[in-house]
């Protein structure tokens, strides 16, 4: 027996109205909207996993200069020199043993560590430097002081701030002593003291080198190229300007800017004489 159109069974049945598909450009539309999406999504996220290395590097900047001024401040104005070769070993608290290995003692990150409560990471290392160095060498081994010591994230005015040292502790010569600015009050002009340093280990690159190596000496020392992320940092004294062109850079006032390679070939931002003479294009006078 077939049920009456009206009854409650049939209606049950009936199959709702049918919608309408999406068409094949409406998908296209969709499709696209979301890649965009998702594009601008991974470019924020670039972006600001870039501004938070770049502010991590600021931070340890900040850290470093300040480091550097107490030395003074207790050191009867003495700058620390970025080489000293009359020191020949350097207790490390942290480890419960002497830093010896070549000229890891003699670089400036061990003998400016007491000044940043031995806190190496945040302000020697940064970064990827931070975990980098720990694929160059073993930690806690002697080599893992020497690269630790030789490719600190920043690298300093080695000639020009507290300068190179020799001799010995009882009679130590400066290098470039006319020039060189080693303790305070020697000028009132804010050199620059630290930079982002780089190099290359001759495969890839690495983010920290100790030296800088100013655009002047005796002759230009720099290559006249253009920066470039992928040339080595050695070509402009081992400064990367791996901030978006730019690198850290704190200087003797404690102030902590970010410069581009351009404006660092400016002498005036270096060395004293060439401050005090206001002259960019400084070079020192032959002997």
């Amino acid at each position: 027996m077939i049920p009456p159109s009206d009854s409650p069974f049939v209606k049950n049945l009936t199959l709702p109205p049918s919608r309408p598909a999406f068409s094949l450009v409406e998908l296209m539309v969709v499709l696209g909207v979301v890649t965009f999406l998702a594009a601008v999504s991974a470019g924020v996220y670039q972006k600001m996993t870039a501004q938070g290395r770049a502010l991590r590097e600021v931070q340890a900047g900040r850290r470093l200069i300040a480091a550097y001024l107490t030395h003074a401040a207790e050191n009867n104005g003495t700058y620390l020199p970025g080489m000293d070769f009359t020191v020949g070993k350097i207790w490390f608290e942290p480890y419960q043993r002497d830093v010896t290995i070549m000229h890891a003692a003699n670089r400036y990150p061990f003998r400016l560590a007491p000044y940043l409560d031995y806190e190496l990471r945040g302000s020697i290392l940064v970064n990827a430097l931070s975990t980098q160095i720990n694929t160059m060498a073993k930690p806690g081994t002697a080599m893992h002081d020497y690269v630790v010591s030789a490719f600190p994230t920043f690298g300093i005015n080695y000639y020009f701030v507290g300068g190179c040292v020799s001799g010995t502790p009882a009679a130590p010569v400066l290098t470039y002593p006319g020039d060189c600015t080693s303790r305070s009050g020697q000028t009132t002009k804010p050199l620059l003291v630290f930079a982002s340093g780089g190099t290359t280990d001759g495969v890839k690159r690495v983010e920290g080198f100790n030296i800088l190596t100013p655009p002047r000496l005796y002759a230009e020392t720099w290559s006249t190229a253009e920066w470039s992320e992928k040339e080595d940092p050695g070509l402009h004294g081992n400064i990367d300007a791996r901030h978006g062109g730019r690198a850290v850079c704190a200087f003797l006032d404690g102030s902590v800017r970010l410069h581009r390679i351009a404006e660092l070939r400016d002498m005036r931002l270096w060395n004293r004489r060439a401050a005090e003479a206001d002259d960019p294009s400084y070079t020192l006078p032959m002997e």
